[in-house]
Order: C-alpha cells, then sequence, then structure tokens
C-alpha cells in the first residue's frame, strides 16, 4: 500500500463499483439541515467521516422531505448502508427495510432490526442533578426545544435528561424540583427569533412563588445567546445567584464570563462506533445489536477548579 501511494496510485472506484456490486457510499439520511441532528455536528461527522474512510468508503448526504416525502432516494438507494438520523421519521425507516438496506440508528433508540448508537442521556441527567444538587440547588428549570404548531420533532434526548434530572432529585429527598419549559416560538415567529421566547419565558419562571436557581439548557447556543444574555432582565436573579447549565458541551463555554456547567458527549466516539458496526453489518450480512450506551462526562465549571466528575 505504501508503495502505491509513492506511485500515486488511487483505486478505480467505478470499476469497483461493477465488479463487486458495491458503491463504497454510505448514505447519512436527515431532513432538513437546520433541525437535524447529526447533519451540523462536526465532531460526530469527523467520527463518521475518519473511520469510514479508514475502509475505504465515502459518506454523502441523503436529504428527504421534512415531512418524510420523497422516499425514492431511500427505496432506489446508490449506496451501500446508511446512518439515520434521529429526526427521521417511520417513513423513512420503511423506505429502508424496502430497500433492504443496513441501516444505523444515531442518538436514538433502538426499532426493530435497526441497531442504535447512543450515549446514556439518562446518566446525563443524573449528573446534572446530583451537580446542581451539590452546588445548594433544589429546583431548577429545564428547557426544552422551543414550542412551534405543527413541529413535533422526537425528543429522545429531552425526556431521557428529564428523566434522569428528576429521578436524582426524589433520590435527595427534594421531590420534583425540576420545571419543564417550552418557549413558545410563535412570540416572534415573523422575525425568526429565539430571543422573546426565552424572554417571556423566563420572565414567567421569576413570578413564581419559589422560582429555580438553576436554569438548564438543551445546548450552548440557548445557554449562551438566550439564557444567559437575557437573564439581567428577567429578574429571577434578585434573590440571589442564578445557576446555568448546558446538557452538551461546546469549546465556546470555555470563554464566558458566566460559568456554565456541562455535559461532555462522546459525538467522535459515536460516529466512530456507528461507522464500525455499519461496515460490520454490510460486509458480513450479518445481523448485529446496539452496543451498550455510551458513557458521559460532567463538565464543572463552577468549581474553582473546573473539576471533572
Amino acid at each position: 500500500m505504501s508503495k502505491a501511494k509513492e506511485l500515486g496510485y488511487r483505486p478505480n472506484w467505478r470499476g469497483r463499483v461493477f465488479r463487486r456490486q458495491q458503491t463504497r457510499m454510505i448514505g447519512l439520511v436527515h431532513t432538513d439541515e437546520r433541525i437535524t441532528y447529526s447533519y451540523g455536528n462536526s465532531n460526530l461527522l469527523g467520527g463518521l467521516i475518519g473511520a469510514l474512510h479508514d475502509r475505504s468508503y465515502q459518506l454523502v448526504h441523503v436529504r428527504v422531505a421534512e415531512g418524510g416525502e420523497h422516499t425514492d432516494s431511500l427505496v432506489d438507494a446508490r449506496f451501500d448502508g446508511c446512518f439515520v438520523d434521529y429526526f427521521v421519521r417511520d417513513i423513512e425507516i420503511d423506505a429502508i427495510r424496502q430497500a433492504a438496506l443496513p441501516a444505523i440508528l444515531i442518538n436514538a433508540a433502538p426499532k426493530p432490526g435497526f441497531p442504535a448508537v447512543a450515549p446514556d442521556h439518562v446518566e446525563a441527567g443524573r449528573l446534572m442533578g446530583r451537580h446542581l444538587l451539590a452546588h445548594g440547588h433544589r429546583r431548577a428549570a429545564f428547557f426544552r426545544d422551543f414550542h412551534l404548531p405543527g413541529v413535533n420533532h422526537p425528543d429522545f434526548t429531552s425526556e431521557a435528561w428529564v428523566a434522569g434530572l428528576r429521578e436524582t432529585f426524589r433520590e435527595a429527598g427534594v421531590g420534583d424540583g425540576v420545571i419543564v419549559v417550552r418557549p413558545n416560538r410563535e412570540i416572534d415567529l415573523l422575525g425568526r427569533q429565539l430571543s422573546p421566547a426565552f424572554l417571556e419565558a423566563m420572565k414567567s419562571l421569576g413570578a413564581l412563588n419559589h422560582s429555580p436557581t438553576a436554569l438548564i439548557a438543551e445546548s450552548p447556543t440557548h445557554a449562551i445567546d438566550e439564557i444567559s444574555w437575557q437573564l439581567p432582565s428577567t429578574g429571577l436573579e434578585a434573590a440571589g445567584s442564578v445557576h446555568v447549565a448546558s446538557m452538551v458541551d461546546s469549546p465556546v463555554l470555555k470563554r464566558r464570563s458566566r460559568p456554565v456547567s456541562a455535559i461532555r458527549m462522546p459525538y467522535r466516539m459515536m460516529g466512530e462506533l456507528a461507522a464500525k458496526l455499519l461496515i460490520q453489518n454490510i460486509e458480513d450480512d450479518g445481523s448485529i445489536e446496539s452496543p451498550d450506551l455510551l458513557p458521559v462526562e460532567l463538565i464543572d465549571r463552577h468549581a474553582n477548579d473546573g473539576s471533572k466528575h
């Protein structure tokens, strides 16, 4: 192989397709690029692309309509297998079954015949709950993705996070100290801005008799651009310091004056493992099982030493 590289040899992929009846292409099925989980995650994509490249496969994006129409690209698949983003609905799953395509679900619960690779989101909720309790917080608000009529995306991660949070609070004997908030995007639908919706939701929390002292965002963007930025205008900090956290970590959180603790998700590991399992399925032509849920890690930026738990 090193001699071939030295001589500048490159395989003829078109010839291999005809000879082996393989395209060496793997599809990443997603719906709308603005809402699809894996589409813009560089670590996850890096894990997928790197692991596939090591085995001489290429990743191609396969976009289907958000409502599930136009599944011809799946039924007439010109790739050997696919990764399925968790926003993709049953109509796409049925099309993949019809095409007899090997498939792996990413960051989702497994379905019959479709193994899944995902982090332990319930444990992520538990870690966040223990973190808040350790810092003296007994009442928290969890901000789910915005509400918009006609949009009903699956909430696999959110439901697991909330379940872990509530379980930890109950075990600590403080009852159900988690308030679930869903900002209403209709408040500024024409302007395409989330900020007014978050501001309105946070003001409603400030009006409660026992307002939360911890605010948990689903994403770093919501933690920084919505919750932290809007906080001075809500009245929530009148009674003392409010703890802001994110269920997903990002390098941008390191550079903020207000500390934002977060959960580090194993995105690259998820991509690498999904690629390994899919290639195994394609080349061995056998069924595979979902692996164990991947470990998660809490980054405590509210501690003086920024310790990990």
